[in-house]
């Protein structure tokens, strides 16, 4: 992981097999004093070891909260969401396509309806290599 000068806000870049993931939002900050519970930092897309077609949204918050993210190639078009009240926020995201680049947003309420800043990733999914194509296109 490369940490860029401390600017608001905070990014971080990582280089994961290949591919450029940019994260913001807090990463590597100190936390801001007033900032809502609900705020969203520390956010990393992760692989799905087991398909090419989803990955993982983790990000945490000060306060339980709930999760919501947004994802699109253009612009948020979808979104998963989860109604539990946590801290570490894991989203499993599905239905992407191999070698793609997506935008995700994710968002945190608090139990009271207060909604945290949102933090974004790019994520480019992992293309599929042409014997895995096959098997997932058989099964």
């Amino acid at each position: 992981m490369i940490r860029l000068p401390a600017t608001r806000p905070c990014v971080a870049v990582h280089a994961l097999a290949g591919v450029l993931l940019l994260t913001t939002a807090g990463l590597g900050c100190e936390p801001d004093e007033g900032r809502s519970p609900a705020t969203a930092f520390g956010l990393e897309a992760r692989n799905n070891d087991t398909s090419f077609l989803s990955c993982w949204m983790v990000w945490e918050t000060d306060e339980p909260s709930t999760s919501y993210v947004e994802f699109g190639v253009d612009g948020y078009t979808h979104y998963f969401d989860d109604d539990e009240l946590v801290t570490t926020h894991e989203v499993a995201v599905y239905g992407l396509r191999p070698g793609t680049e997506y935008q995700f947003r994710v968002s945190s309420w608090t139990p009271d309806g207060e909604r945290g800043v949102p933090a974004m990733i790019t994520y480019r999914t992992r293309e599929v290599p042409f014997s895995d194509a096959l098997l997932e296109l058989t099964t």
